[in-house]
């Protein structure tokens, strides 16, 4: 059989481009690193768009960090570790399908910090385990009682536990510390465990009916990732307000520049000749340079006419036969042209005669 055609050359160097992506992809993977997706590529490339910030707060044991394992894209674990602190998260995260690439940037904040000489139980008993380190624990620690969380914060996201009344108690107190306008959502977490609920979901929305227009509420498990869905969508509401806002900035900074534009655009017009030569010769003055002259030479002007035409001019005449070559001039004997015309003159004169006899 014969041998297979040979692959076009182009074809070549595509399949060996490809080739040495996937060695390189394999060398990253040993390291355990992954490659970007090209779509992040081309957006980080364009920079970022917007700095959103959401802060996550509730009280203990109510499924924060389990959310800010979520909105990173970890998974879930079931074992429950106290915060010692605030921990900080930044996601990307997209409009539908718009290019704005927006950096949410993400707080787990807790109300009292964890140190290596804070007397808490759980953690008492996690160390006693061996699965803290106590050395590890930190001696200063950043909570909401040491940081203004709110500022800057466009969203907070509440969490509570049904299942517990005094989480949602925490809840009620603390909505009511956040700054006025701020978006607001209320998760309650552990809806799979429905049979153990003491916050129902009437109360829940009574209470919501008291809140601001700001303020939503849905219903959510960490476990499955079930409102997760929910929350994305949601996000959409705070990210408006912001690029709205921002847009209203850059309009009014338009709005600054136009005017200072024109504004300069009419002294432009309203300057003289002689105060823009005496404004030039003092800048040439200061760099000792000898100044302009007043009147710069006089061009010489030239009289219309018609363009001269390439090649040898032709003369046309408007005269019919004009067109037709000129005979050539032929040299003329005088005496002989006299000779010739009296003698047509005497037979002229002959011929009157002898019609008058007849």
């Amino acid at each position: 059989s014969p041998p297979p055609p040979a692959a076009p050359p182009g074809c070549q160097a595509m399949g060996q481009a490809e080739s040495e992506l996937s060695q390189q992809d394999a060398n990253l993977q040993s390291r355990g690193i992954k490659r970007m997706h090209p779509h992040i590529q081309r957006k980080l490339r364009q920079g970022t768009g917007y700095n959103m910030k959401i802060v996550i707060r509730g009280a203990r044991e109510t499924g924060k960090t389990a959310l800010l394992r979520r909105l990173e894209g970890k998974s879930f674990v079931r074992e429950h570790y106290p915060t010692p602190q605030i921990q900080v998260a930044h996601i990307d995260w997209n409009y539908k399908t718009t290019s704005d690439l927006v950096q949410v940037e993400v707080w787990d904040v807790v109300d009292k910090g964890i140190t290596s000489t804070t007397h808490d139980a759980r953690m008492r008993e996690l160390v006693a385990m061996g699965k803290v380190n106590q050395d590890a624990l930190p001696k200063l620690v950043a909570d909401a009682s040491t940081v203004d969380v709110y500022k800057g914060c466009h969203a907070v996201l509440m969490m509570c536990d049904p299942t517990r009344r005094w989480t949602f108690d925490y809840v009620k107190d603390e909505m009511a510390k956040i700054p006025k306008g701020r978006q607001i959502l209320l998760m309650a977490n552990f809806c799979d465990l429905t049979s153990r609920r003491e916050v129902k979901e009437v109360e829940i929305e009574n209470f919501l009916r008291s809140c601001e227009a700001n303020t939503n509420y849905i219903e959510c498990c960490m476990m499955n990732g079930f409102g997760l869905k929910q929350l994305y969508n949601w996000l959409n509401i705070p990210f408006l307000l912001l690029k709205q806002e921002s847009l209203k900035h850059e309009l009014l900074m338009a709005e600054k520049e136009l005017k200072t534009a024109q504004h300069e655009a009419q002294l432009v017009q309203e300057q003289d000749y002689e105060s823009y030569l005496k404004l030039v010769n003092m800048q040439m003055a200061m760099h000792n340079r000898p100044p302009l002259p007043a009147q710069g030479p006089i061009p010489k002007t030239q009289k219309p006419g018609p363009e001269k035409a390439k090649g040898p001019s032709k003369t046309v005449s408007s005269r019919p036969g004009a067109q037709k070559a000129a005979a050539p001039k032929q040299k003329v004997d005088r005496k002989s042209s006299g000779k010739k015309g009296r003698k047509a003159v005497a037979a002229a004169a002959a011929a009157a005669t002898i019609s008058k006899d007849c």
